[in-house]
């Protein structure tokens, strides 16, 4: 009987020993798991923070490009309102210049013996016929100098077939004045290319014009805009015959 009691007593405390044991190791369980948790939360935290951070930072960066760009458009609108104020306005019309802006002076200092008719045919005492007269016919004396009308370039020198030795010079604006009936020979300085003035000799009077032979002694002279003849007289004054008389 105190035998059994002896193993009793051994196994009651074995009991404990387990009971002990395992209160033991739950509380250590129990432990360790409330310290996993803080590290968990301030991971989790932290983490947090970081997208906050970065959220902040990618908001910054944005504002700042944002500002950076509104000021780029603003100095880009600034130099163009500086460029366009400094550059002159090109969509004006050019000025151009008319036949009658041309300071002309009269290209000798006799009178006209036939005006100018365009449309109009006028009786042609060489031809014995009626014809259109494009040009003034300036009565003058053979060998008489011949001046141009305005400032320009001799732009061409020939022998016409019908109206003998001529010369054009080219003004302003597709302006030319054209002289006929002049002198086999014209002055040395007077070439394709070379500038005259107004007032400037350019040749003489001659007979050179066959159709305009039987007139008496004169020059023929045409004046043209665009290759299209005008009325010299609407321009240029020159005495006409009646002057002459009236006098």
């Amino acid at each position: 009987m105190s035998q059994r009691k002896k193993q009793n007593k051994v196994l009651y405390m074995c009991l404990i020993m387990l009971i002990v044991t395992a209160s033991v190791l739950v509380a250590i369980s129990s432990g360790a798991g409330r310290r996993v948790e803080p590290e968990q939360s301030a991971k989790q935290t932290e983490k947090v923070s970081t997208v906050k951070k970065s959220s902040n930072t990618e908001d910054a960066a944005g504002t700042r490009l944002h500002e950076t760009e509104k000021q780029n458009t603003e100095e880009s609108d600034s130099s163009q309102s500086t460029q366009d104020a400094a550059s002159p306005d090109t969509s004006a019309e050019p000025v151009s210049i008319s036949v009658s802006d041309i300071d002309f002076v009269a290209p000798s200092d006799g009178y006209v013996i036939v005006p100018c008719s365009i449309t109009q045919p006028l009786y042609s005492i060489t031809m014995n016929d009626y014809r259109c007269h494009t040009g003034l016919d300036i009565s003058s004396s053979i060998g008489d100098a011949v001046r141009a009308c305005a400032n320009g370039v001799v732009s061409e020198i020939y022998d016409d077939p019908m109206m003998g030795t001529t010369v054009v010079i080219s003004h302003a604006e597709g302006i030319q004045s054209v002289y006929k009936n002049l002198a086999e020979e014209t002055p040395e300085n007077i070439t394709v290319g070379t500038s005259v003035s107004a007032g400037d000799t350019i040749g003489c009077v001659g007979e050179s014009a066959l159709i305009e032979c039987e007139e008496e002694p004169h020059f023929h002279f045409e004046l043209m805009v665009n290759g299209e003849h005008v009325d010299p007289s609407e321009y240029i004054s020159v005495s006409s015959i009646d002057s002459v008389f009236e006098d």
